[in-house]
This record gives structure tokens, sequence and C-alpha cells, in this order.
């Protein structure tokens, strides 16, 4: 399967600027590697938020999930925050089990 990633950085006017990553397909082994350098390339236009999509990611394994600590790290350091917009049941089933549900969980929702 292959991975989709689309990322708009918008600014709100408020001196608030989100990267919006929205991510489809599956993120394992094969693909995670490219999530990671999305939000790298985010980075790049000093976004305050960076949200991740996964409404429509079908499969999350560990190295995917590898992949968004390592994004909330880069994210972090770059003075950033990173939250997760919105998640199909197969992300939320994978981020409940290992706890971090609560940790990337951002109420709003997706932000299409």
């Amino acid at each position: 399967m292959t991975l989709q990633i689309d990322t708009v950085v918008s600014d709100s006017g408020s001196g608030v600027t989100v990267a919006d990553v929205t991510v489809a397909g599956e993120v394992d082994i094969a693909t995670s590697d490219q999530l990671l350098e999305a939000v790298r390339a985010a980075l790049a236009r000093r976004p305050t938020l960076v949200r991740l999509d996964f409404v429509d990611t079908t499969f999350l394994d560990s190295s995917g999930l590898r992949a968004v600590i390592a994004a909330e790290r880069d994210v972090a350091g770059a003075g950033a925050r990173l939250t997760i917009a919105g998640m199909s049941a197969a992300v939320e089933k994978v981020l409940e089990v290992t706890g971090l549900l609560e940790r990337y969980r951002d109420d709003a929702g997706p932000a299409r």
C-alpha cells in the first residue's frame, strides 16, 4: 500500500501558524520515514502547531508509532506543539494500547 501525505501550512492571523499533515494509507516500516520527512519539511515553515490527521490511515505499526514520537521530539525542539486532530479506529487503538492517546489527542478534530 502506498502512503499519501498532504501538508497545508496556514497562518491564523493571531500569531499561530498551523501545519496540517494529512496521512492516508498504511504507516509501517516501509512508509514511516515519509511521515517523519513530511513533518520535518513542514517545520521549515516555522509553525507553532503541527496537527496530524490520521482519519484515512488504515494501519499504524510500531515503526509508524516511532515516527510519530520522533516527529513530536522534532516539533518540540522547534518550539512548537504536535497533536493528532483526527484518527481512524486503527490508529486510535494503537495509541490507546500504548498509553499515548491522551498525549496526542486534539479535540478540535481534523482540519478538513
